[in-house]
C-alpha cells in the first residue's frame, strides 16, 4: 500500500494547521504561490492554533466550574433534605405536645 502524501496524511490525522503549512511550502517551493501568500497561510495557521489553545483553556475552565456547581447542588440538595426531615420531626413534636396538653381550666 502506498503511503499518503504528507499533506493528505496530516489532513487525515486532523492536523489542518500543519497541513496548511505544508501546502503553503509545497506551492511556494514549486513556484505556484508567492512568498506573501505563503506567509499569509502560515500566519493564519498560527492564529488558528492560538485560538484553539485559548478555546481549550476556556472549555477546561468552564467544565471545572460546572463540576463545582454540580457539587454545590448536591450539597444543597442534601441540606434541603435534612431541613425537611428536621421540619417533619419538629412538627411531630408539636403535634405530640398539642395532644398531651392539659385542658384549659377556668378559675
Amino acid at each position: 500500500m502506498m503511503a499518503l502524501p504528507l499533506f493528505d496524511q496530516l489532513m487525515k490525522e486532523g492536523n489542518q494547521t500543519e497541513a496548511a503549512r505544508v501546502f503553503a511550502k509545497e506551492y511556494y517551493d514549486n513556484g505556484k504561490m508567492g512568498y506573501t501568500r505563503k506567509l499569509l497561510i502560515e500566519e493564519l495557521a498560527k492564529r488558528v492554533e492560538i485560538l484553539e489553545a485559548r478555546n481549550k483553556r476556556i472549555s477546561k475552565t468552564a467544565l471545572e466550574q460546572i463540576e463545582v456547581v454540580q457539587q454545590r447542588n448536591v450539597r444543597l440538595e442534601k441540606e434541603i433534605e435534612k431541613l425537611k426531615d428536621d421540619k417533619r420531626k419538629l412538627q411531630q413534636e408539636i403535634d405530640l405536645l398539642i395532644e398531651n396538653r392539659e385542658p384549659f381550666r377556668d378559675f
